[in-house]
């Protein structure tokens, strides 16, 4: 299986995630494994692969991923909500205090007499 000199991708063991395809034409995803078996001369007479559905835990990567990503959002509209308070809180404050007149919404102690 060797030519030019250079050794060939199956020289060694490899493998990872794909997605792949079920006789009934769902799609699943698996880890592969694969590592080439050799004769006694060292050449590859045969391939050994090792393969996982890992569906389930895809699903559930990807569903912690959301959480997190709703957790993430979750914090910056807190974070919004409370920078925004932190805004108008002096505004709600004063405004009782321009509705009277500077008074602050007490009366006057010339009004106690009237």
């Amino acid at each position: 299986m060797r030519s030019c000199g250079r050794p060939s991708p199956w020289d060694t063991s490899g493998g990872g995630e794909l997605h792949n395809r079920r006789k009934d034409g769902t799609l699943y995803w698996e880890s592969v494994s694969i590592s080439p078996i050799r004769d006694a001369t060292g050449e590859i007479v045969h391939f050994l692969a090792v393969k996982e559905d890992i569906t389930d835990k895809k699903q559930m990567e990807a569903n912690y991923l959301r959480a997190q990503r709703l957790e993430g959002i979750g914090a910056l509209a807190s974070g919004i909500a409370h920078d925004l308070n932190n805004i108008l809180a002096p505004v709600l404050m004063i405004a009782p205090l321009l509705r009277g007149g500077g008074q602050g919404g007490r009366r006057s102690r010339d009004a106690r007499y009237d």
